[in-house]
């Protein structure tokens, strides 16, 4: 469950600028993303991860090699 204020804070709108898609979807991306991460990589280390594979674990329907510089910048 996404935490309360998500949708108004600067990074959130920052990744939605960069990945070019609306605050509320970057609320989805976002919420799958930790998710995922939390059931396959409980380190949070997803260094190595091909970003292909990111992006379809996460159901990112966008560029793939966008997704990951993206998240970096969080």
């Amino acid at each position: 469950m996404a935490k309360r204020g998500i949708l108004e804070h600067e990074k959130t709108l920052e990744l939605a600028d960069y990945l070019g898609i609306p605050e509320i979807y970057v609320v989805g991306v976002l919420e799958v993303f930790w998710q995922w991460v939390a059931r396959y990589h409980h380190d949070g280390d997803v260094t190595g991860t091909k970003p292909a594979v990111l992006a379809r674990a996460i159901r990112y329907p966008g560029d793939p090699l966008q997704l990951s510089p993206a998240l970096d910048r969080l």
